[in-house]
């Protein structure tokens, strides 16, 4: 699947992909050493000795076959969103670099394998695109324009789009300052992302010189490119509807202004503007050659994240470039037309990309089964079956009566509903108002009645007890459940309620993955639900079950060696998708998801999450102990994975198809956090099957509840902003 996802990423080898690490401050003090004017980004950069800020950018770059110094290309460097890494644009890179532009796919600052002294969260984008544009104009590779203007476009999404549009208001501000004697960007699309923060970074750093960063642009050609319903921007109505609504960028008042017009506009149609005003020109212009900028907003189908894997954006950006190179060399003085640069520009129905997806989409769930199979097959190994209880599967469960088994699936239909409607409260502390009061209310249901029924049973007990009669031993059981059940619907309550301003709540130095920190906190809330629905059922709807039956009945020896056995195929998986990597320079992925190994930060911030993703997978362990107990194969597979992923695959169903069915979704601020909720899916089914597997093996849940903690806290720290402070 690797080889033939790289025979894609190369285009049949006609294109050469190398990755490489370029360090930004040996570029810049190299660059720059005998010049008099120095660049903004050393000027500015609030960083240490010359304005070094031990900054590393990874890469992987695209080199069509028959490009040279002496047969130089147009370039493009194109870059992901906040959540991503550069992989994320490989669909984009692959179209391009086919037909013959050179294009630069790097990992922001604070993404994947670049790093920098992070002067503060959230900052990456406004430097990352400008040092990347700066990287690629010094190569001599890249096409020169006769004028001496270097033809570089820039593109990136979400994040990476705000990334690029500032790169080119530095460019011009470089420019002005006499830093630049010709721009080195000519071209910028931004993907998924409009111009509402960018303006307030350009403005601060330029003293107010570029208050709208459209007076950059000049005669630039520039667009944005707008899912229908993006999660985030392209609405600046002020209608207070919320943020995942049907948006249409052209006929929004940033939008038109964009494209120099005073009225809404058209989507997918190119606007020329005056270079010096900004605004629209009505005449017809055929003169390639003449001194305007152009504008477009492109209107694809999908939301937010759809962008990056999306066909019909891969044509808008195909025929961006195409557009845009073709005016703008002519406009600097090169009028021999793309084709004499080695340039073939296909229209964007040409595509190949997807191809490559499917194999590494395959790669993936191969990687995933081969989890499974490490698992499951590693305990057959001597040391290893130390992990196994001595009766080596749960014990038989007696036969339920028709009552209590209606009771039993009826809570577990509500628990998955109720999960699956409460996953905006469950998301942050102080989440959701309205689900958060109606949680609560829930929660103190639990919380009173259990330690009602605690008190009540341990008094029965007593009184059986002086009695002298039988039952009160019977009794101490339930009670001892109610009791725990009313302690973690305390803990619980808190938690979504008064969590605010604790440990997951803000980025800091020891967790300081925003993303991560969301995940986490679902994470814990979500798992103290389930145990909550798990211990009542066991306590009290099937009371014959013993501690065997939740999964827990193992000796001290037997969960050290299922931690060691977890450990175990962690490493070799990791291992073996780094040598993958390396020697294919293709990951595991499909559409969001991705399978990519941690660097030395990222594994240092994943031993921080360890004990809340442990105690996530500890309480679904359980929870899918009590589910299925008495069943076996894929039928108890099935059931596993429903009770994991319904409640996430329901809230998105309802979600999206309100949403696209009325223009505005239920839950309209839930932005961010609906798009985590979509990559959580493959992460659910597949803990569900190794819980579940490994359960059936072992007799415990010990070795799966370990194996997902570590594989997939790891993986998730590979896969997502990671601000390296000091």
């Amino acid at each position: 699947m690797s080889f033939g996802a790289q025979l894609v990423n190369t285009s049949g080898y006609s294109v050469q992909v190398t990755s490489g690490v370029a360090d930004m401050d040996q570029f810049y003090a190299e660059q720059y050493k005998d010049a008099t004017a120095k660049p903004l980004r050393l000027m500015t950069v609030g960083a240490k000795k010359d304005g070094m800020v031990n900054a590393k950018m990874a890469y992987d770059l695209y080199l069509p076959k028959g490009v040279s110094a002496e047969n130089p290309a147009p370039a493009v460097a194109l870059t992901h969103g906040y959540l991503n890494s550069k992989e994320f644009e490989e669909g984009f890179a692959i179209e391009l670099a086919r037909r013959g532009y050179v294009v630069f796919a790097y990992d922001q600052y604070d993404h994947g394998d670049s790093t920098w002294d992070t002067p503060s969260a959230f900052n990456f984008y406004v430097w990352s695109a400008y040092d990347a544009v700066e990287f690629l104009a010094a190569q001599d590779y890249v096409m020169t324009a006769a004028d001496g203007t270097k033809m570089i476009g820039v593109s990136g999404h979400s994040m990476g789009g705000f990334s690029s549009e500032i790169a080119v208001a530095w460019d011009q501000l470089n420019l002005d300052m006499g830093v630049y004697s010709h721009p080195k960007t000519v071209a910028v699309l931004a993907q998924g992302a409009d111009f509402r923060y960018v303006d307030a970074y350009v403005a601060g750093y330029s003293g107010g010189a570029y208050a709208n960063t459209y007076a950059t642009y000049k005669s630039r050609t520039a667009g944005a490119l707008q899912g229908e319903y993006d999660e985030f921007f392209f609405d600046n109505s002020g209608k207070g509807k919320g943020n995942v609504i049907e948006k249409d960028y052209a006929s929004d008042k940033v939008g038109y202004g964009m494209l120099g017009l005073t009225k809404p506009g058209e989507s997918n149609k190119f606007y020329q503007v005056d270079p010096a005003t900004g605004t629209a020109l009505t005449d017809e212009i055929t003169d390639l050659t003449g001194n305007y900028g152009e504008r477009i907003i492109y209107k694809v189908a999908g939301d937010h994240p759809y962008n990056t894997w999306s066909p019909q954006a891969a044509s808008c950006i195909i025929d961006f470039f195409n557009h845009a190179f073709e005016h703008q060399t002519a406009l600097h003085g090169s009028t021999a037309g793309l084709e004499a640069y080695g340039i073939n520009p296909k229209d964007g129905s040409h595509q190949i990309w997807w191809i490559k997806e499917v194999f590494t989409g395959i790669g993936m769930l191969m990687v995933l089964a081969a989890v499974l199979c490490g698992l499951i097959g590693l305990v057959n190994v001597p040391v290893f079956r130390l992990a196994c209880t001595d009766a080596t599967l749960i014990p038989e469960v007696e036969p339920t009566s028709k009552p209590r088994k209606a009771i039993g699936t009826g809570l577990t239909i509500f628990s998955i509903l109720l999960s699956g409607f409460m996953i905006p409260a469950l998301m942050s502390p102080g989440g959701n108002a309205a689900n958060a009061a109606i949680l609560t209310t829930i929660l103190d249901v639990f919380m009173y009645a259990s330690f009602a029924a605690a008190l009540i049973l341990a008094l029965v007990a007593g009184i059986f007890k002086a009695a002298k009669k039988d039952g009160s031993k019977e009794l101490v059981r339930p009670a001892g459940g109610a009791l725990l059940i009313s302690v973690i619907a305390l803990a619980l309550r808190w938690l979504i309620n008064d969590g605010t301003g604790y440990v997951l709540n803000s980025t800091n130095r020891w967790f300081n993955a925003p993303s991560i920190n969301t995940i986490a906190f679902w994470a814990v809330a979500s798992g103290l639900l389930a145990l909550i629905f798990a211990l009542i059922s066991h306590f009290f709807v099937n009371p014959n079950r013993t501690v065997a039956h939740l999964g827990l009945k193992a000796s001290w020896k037997q969960v050290g060696v299922s931690l060691l056995n977890a450990i175990v195929v962690s490493g070799v998986i990791c291992a073996f998708v780094w040598i993958i990597s390396l020697i294919f320079n293709v990951d595991f992925r499909m559409y969001t998801y991705a399978i990519k190994t941690v660097n030395g930060g990222a594994f240092l911030s994943a031993l921080h999450y360890l004990p809340f993703f442990f105690l996530f997978y500890f309480c679904s362990g359980i929870s899918l102990a009590v589910a299925t107990a008495g069943k076996k194969g894929w039928k108890a597979d099935a059931i596993a994975v429903a009770i994991e992923v319904l409640p996430c695959a329901l809230f998105l169903v309802y979600q999206y198809t309100i949403l696209m069915t009325t223009g505005v979704a239920p839950f309209p601020n839930f932005d961010l956090n609906g798009i985590l909720v979509q990559g959580l899916i493959w992460t659910l089914i597949f803990l569900a099957i190794y819980q579940r597997r490994s359960l059936e093996k072992n007799g415990n849940i010990w070795n799966g509840v370990f194996l997902n903690t570590i594989f997939f806290t790891f993986l998730t720290l590979g896969n997502t902003c990671l601000y390296l402070l000091k």
